[in-house]
């Protein structure tokens, strides 16, 4: 039962955490926000997915993107529960899952997902991107690590 408990408090820190920040921001920085001469709070609405690949102003492509989206999800849902019954370590999936969660409500509440850490250097930028998305990347990373060491 203390699993289920760390599991639910590393959920619910991710996707309270990610809301805040993005409700700060789409309150109160809707333009570019440079805080250092290589990051920039920098509010834009992701329709598409990772790097704004699919990122359509159209609304049934969005709509179907956005099903994917839930689909994946619910599917490494069952997964997880799955790992979770054979008693294996499921922290970078629960992270991957609050991410992923919190970028939905986003596609739901604004339209797009808000992604709005840029990190630039003189031309060149890294595509913007939000709390719940470096969520999912360290859980993937977690997954392939425990996946490897397994």
């Amino acid at each position: 039962m203390r699993a289920v408990r760390g599991y639910a408090l590393l959920w619910a820190a991710i996707v309270l955490l990610d809301r805040i920040t993005k409700t700060w921001i789409v309150t109160y920085v809707p333009e570019c926000l440079p805080i250092t001469s290589f990051l920039s709070w920098d509010l834009t609405f992701n329709r598409g997915i990772s790097w704004s690949m699919f990122h359509t102003d159209a609304q049934i492509p969005f709509l179907v993107v956005t099903c994917a989206v839930i689909l994946v999800t619910l599917v490494l849902g069952y997964y997880t529960c799955m790992r979770y019954t054979q008693r294996q370590l499921i922290v970078g999936e629960i992270m991957v899952l609050a991410g992923s969660m919190s970028n939905i409500i986003d596609r739901i509440w604004y339209g797009g997902v808000v992604d709005f850490i840029r990190v630039h250097y003189q031309q060149w930028s890294y595509p913007s991107f939000n709390g719940a998305d470096a969520a999912i990347v360290i859980g993937v990373a977690c997954m392939l690590w425990e996946y490897y060491t397994e």
